[in-house]
Protein backbone atom coordinates (compact mmCIF):
# COMPACT_ATOMS: atom_id res chain seq x y z
CA UNK A 1 0.00 0.00 0.00
CA UNK A 2 0.99 3.44 -0.55
CA UNK A 3 0.10 6.74 1.30
CA UNK A 4 -2.62 8.20 -0.28
CA UNK A 5 -3.88 11.99 -0.72
CA UNK A 6 -7.50 10.57 0.08
CA UNK A 7 -7.89 7.97 2.75
CA UNK A 8 -10.72 6.71 1.58
CA UNK A 9 -8.47 4.90 -1.10
CA UNK A 10 -6.00 3.32 2.18
CA UNK A 11 -9.33 2.39 3.44
CA UNK A 12 -10.16 0.66 0.58
CA UNK A 13 -6.84 -1.03 0.31
CA UNK A 14 -6.82 -2.14 3.56
CA UNK A 15 -10.34 -3.60 3.99
CA UNK A 16 -9.73 -5.59 0.74
CA UNK A 17 -6.62 -7.10 1.91
CA UNK A 18 -7.82 -8.26 5.42
CA UNK A 19 -11.14 -10.17 3.66
CA UNK A 20 -8.22 -11.46 1.29
CA UNK A 21 -6.72 -12.88 4.27
CA UNK A 22 -9.66 -13.95 5.65
CA UNK A 23 -10.62 -16.02 2.84
CA UNK A 24 -7.42 -17.69 2.69
CA UNK A 25 -7.11 -18.16 6.57
CA UNK A 26 -10.47 -20.39 5.76
CA UNK A 27 -9.35 -21.68 2.42
CA UNK A 28 -6.57 -23.21 4.89
CA UNK A 29 -8.71 -25.06 7.68
CA UNK A 30 -10.80 -26.54 4.62
CA UNK A 31 -7.59 -27.63 2.84
CA UNK A 32 -5.55 -30.27 3.49
CA UNK A 33 -3.95 -31.07 6.46
CA UNK A 34 -0.39 -31.22 5.80
CA UNK A 35 -0.64 -27.50 3.91
CA UNK A 36 -2.03 -26.04 7.64
CA UNK A 37 1.42 -24.82 8.91
CA UNK A 38 2.86 -23.24 6.07
CA UNK A 39 -0.54 -21.78 5.24
CA UNK A 40 -0.99 -20.53 8.86
CA UNK A 41 2.43 -18.97 8.68
CA UNK A 42 1.69 -16.87 5.87
CA UNK A 43 -1.95 -15.71 6.99
CA UNK A 44 -0.37 -14.65 10.42
CA UNK A 45 3.06 -12.47 8.85
CA UNK A 46 0.40 -11.26 6.19
CA UNK A 47 -1.57 -9.69 8.40
CA UNK A 48 1.37 -8.04 10.06
CA UNK A 49 3.05 -6.91 7.28
CA UNK A 50 -0.31 -5.66 6.57
CA UNK A 51 -0.89 -3.61 9.67
CA UNK A 52 2.93 -2.11 9.95
CA UNK A 53 2.33 -1.14 5.97
CA UNK A 54 -1.22 0.68 6.93
CA UNK A 55 0.01 2.31 10.07
CA UNK A 56 2.94 3.73 8.29
CA UNK A 57 1.02 4.90 4.90
CA UNK A 58 -1.83 6.20 7.13
CA UNK A 59 1.00 8.34 8.96
CA UNK A 60 2.44 9.46 5.50
CA UNK A 61 -0.83 10.44 4.12
CA UNK A 62 -1.91 12.49 7.56
CA UNK A 63 1.13 14.84 7.38
CA UNK A 64 0.78 15.40 3.87
CA UNK A 65 -2.69 16.63 4.97
CA UNK A 66 -5.41 13.99 3.16
CA UNK A 67 -8.49 13.81 3.31
CA UNK A 68 -10.51 11.77 5.85
CA UNK A 69 -12.74 9.40 5.57
CA UNK A 70 -15.44 10.78 6.22
CA UNK A 71 -14.08 13.57 3.79
CA UNK A 72 -12.34 16.33 5.94
CA UNK A 73 -8.99 17.81 5.00
CA UNK A 74 -6.34 17.21 7.56
CA UNK A 75 -4.83 20.22 9.42
CA UNK A 76 -1.02 20.03 10.95
CA UNK A 77 0.88 22.69 12.41
CA UNK A 78 4.26 21.59 10.29
CA UNK A 79 5.18 21.58 6.67
CA UNK A 80 6.69 18.57 4.96
CA UNK A 81 8.15 19.24 1.05
CA UNK A 82 8.19 15.42 0.65
CA UNK A 83 8.68 12.02 2.55
CA UNK A 84 12.37 12.12 3.67
CA UNK A 85 11.83 14.62 5.78
CA UNK A 86 8.62 13.08 7.30
CA UNK A 87 10.65 9.87 7.57
CA UNK A 88 13.42 12.32 9.29
CA UNK A 89 10.24 13.59 11.78
CA UNK A 90 9.18 10.19 12.12
CA UNK A 91 12.68 8.82 13.54
CA UNK A 92 13.15 12.41 15.59
CA UNK A 93 9.97 11.33 17.16
CA UNK A 94 10.09 7.65 17.87
CA UNK A 95 13.74 7.26 18.45
CA UNK A 96 15.26 10.41 19.41
CA UNK A 97 18.68 8.85 20.86
CA UNK A 98 19.12 7.37 17.26
CA UNK A 99 17.91 10.61 15.38
CA UNK A 100 20.43 12.79 17.29
CA UNK A 101 23.55 9.89 17.07
CA UNK A 102 23.18 10.41 13.06
CA UNK A 103 23.74 14.01 13.35
CA UNK A 104 19.71 15.20 13.40
CA UNK A 105 18.70 15.48 9.58
CA UNK A 106 16.43 16.65 7.80
CA UNK A 107 16.02 14.12 5.07
CA UNK A 108 16.61 10.39 6.08
CA UNK A 109 15.88 7.47 3.04
CA UNK A 110 12.85 5.13 3.95
CA UNK A 111 15.02 2.32 4.34
CA UNK A 112 16.55 4.36 7.57
CA UNK A 113 12.79 5.29 9.10
CA UNK A 114 12.18 2.98 12.49
CA UNK A 115 9.41 0.19 11.59
CA UNK A 116 6.20 1.33 14.06
CA UNK A 117 3.55 -1.40 15.02
CA UNK A 118 2.20 0.63 18.10
CA UNK A 119 -0.36 3.13 17.38
CA UNK A 120 0.15 4.90 20.13
CA UNK A 121 3.53 5.83 18.62
CA UNK A 122 1.56 7.09 15.66
CA UNK A 123 -0.40 8.89 18.07
CA UNK A 124 2.81 10.48 19.53
CA UNK A 125 3.65 11.66 15.91
CA UNK A 126 0.80 13.35 15.46
CA UNK A 127 0.54 15.13 18.35
CA UNK A 128 3.89 17.03 17.69
CA UNK A 129 2.23 18.26 14.76
CA UNK A 130 -1.67 19.00 16.16
CA UNK A 131 -3.27 17.09 13.73
CA UNK A 132 -6.61 17.36 13.31
CA UNK A 133 -7.66 13.65 13.14
CA UNK A 134 -5.99 12.91 16.44
CA UNK A 135 -9.84 12.24 17.79
CA UNK A 136 -10.20 9.41 15.53
CA UNK A 137 -6.88 7.97 16.09
CA UNK A 138 -7.37 8.10 19.79
CA UNK A 139 -11.23 6.11 19.35
CA UNK A 140 -9.31 3.74 17.38
CA UNK A 141 -6.65 3.14 19.90
CA UNK A 142 -9.36 3.05 23.22
CA UNK A 143 -10.88 -0.14 21.40
CA UNK A 144 -7.63 -1.74 23.32
CA UNK A 145 -6.75 -4.71 20.14
CA UNK A 146 -5.06 -7.29 20.87
CA UNK A 147 -3.92 -7.25 16.99
CA UNK A 148 -1.27 -4.93 17.87
CA UNK A 149 -0.45 -6.13 21.14
CA UNK A 150 -0.61 -10.22 20.42
CA UNK A 151 0.18 -10.87 16.54
CA UNK A 152 4.10 -9.85 16.77
CA UNK A 153 5.20 -12.13 18.86
CA UNK A 154 3.90 -15.19 16.50
CA UNK A 155 5.02 -13.36 13.42
CA UNK A 156 8.47 -13.49 14.90
CA UNK A 157 8.38 -16.85 15.63
CA UNK A 158 7.21 -17.94 12.16
CA UNK A 159 9.74 -15.40 10.43
CA UNK A 160 12.70 -16.83 13.16
CA UNK A 161 11.61 -20.19 14.23
CA UNK A 162 14.19 -20.45 17.54
CA UNK A 163 14.22 -20.66 21.13
CA UNK A 164 13.71 -17.43 21.70
CA UNK A 165 10.97 -16.88 19.45
CA UNK A 166 9.22 -20.46 21.25
CA UNK A 167 9.69 -19.20 24.43
CA UNK A 168 8.10 -15.73 23.90
CA UNK A 169 5.24 -17.69 22.03
CA UNK A 170 5.09 -20.04 24.65
CA UNK A 171 4.71 -16.74 27.57
CA UNK A 172 2.08 -15.45 24.84
CA UNK A 173 -0.10 -18.53 25.14
CA UNK A 174 0.12 -17.99 29.04
CA UNK A 175 -1.03 -14.61 29.18
CA UNK A 176 -4.25 -14.85 26.93
CA UNK A 177 -5.08 -18.41 28.41
CA UNK A 178 -4.37 -21.17 26.05
CA UNK A 179 -1.60 -22.84 27.62
CA UNK A 180 0.10 -24.88 27.19
CA UNK A 181 0.60 -25.62 24.01
CA UNK A 182 2.65 -27.84 21.23
CA UNK A 183 3.29 -25.37 18.67
CA UNK A 184 2.03 -21.96 17.95
CA UNK A 185 -0.59 -23.04 15.03
CA UNK A 186 -2.80 -23.77 18.50
CA UNK A 187 -2.74 -19.95 19.22
CA UNK A 188 -4.20 -19.05 15.80
CA UNK A 189 -6.67 -21.61 16.06
CA UNK A 190 -7.69 -21.20 19.14
CA UNK A 191 -11.03 -20.08 20.47
CA UNK A 192 -11.49 -17.53 23.57
CA UNK A 193 -14.18 -18.62 26.43
CA UNK A 194 -17.68 -16.87 25.15
CA UNK A 195 -15.95 -16.28 21.44
CA UNK A 196 -17.31 -17.93 18.65
CA UNK A 197 -14.61 -17.77 16.30
CA UNK A 198 -10.21 -18.05 16.19
CA UNK A 199 -8.00 -15.89 17.73
CA UNK A 200 -7.19 -15.04 14.28
CA UNK A 201 -10.22 -14.31 13.38
CA UNK A 202 -10.79 -12.22 16.25
CA UNK A 203 -7.70 -10.40 15.21
CA UNK A 204 -9.04 -10.01 11.53
CA UNK A 205 -12.32 -8.20 12.66
CA UNK A 206 -10.72 -6.36 14.98
CA UNK A 207 -8.21 -4.69 12.29
CA UNK A 208 -11.27 -4.03 10.37
CA UNK A 209 -12.63 -1.57 12.96
CA UNK A 210 -9.66 -0.56 14.32
CA UNK A 211 -8.48 1.27 10.55
CA UNK A 212 -12.02 1.94 9.88
CA UNK A 213 -12.31 4.30 12.77
CA UNK A 214 -8.64 4.93 12.68
CA UNK A 215 -9.28 6.48 8.88
CA UNK A 216 -12.55 8.74 9.89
Amino acid sequence: MRAASDLRKLHSAVQYRINRIKYRYISVLKGPKENHDLLIAYCVIELDNMAISTLREFTVSCLNRARTLNGHRITINKSFNNEKEISAFILSIINTVKYGKIGAPKLIDRDKEPTVRDPKDIEKILSTCNASNLPSLRTAISLNTGIFRDLATLRNFYAHRNEDTWKKVRNKARDIGVSPIQHPDEIVQATILGRPVSIFEDWLAEAAIFFDELMK
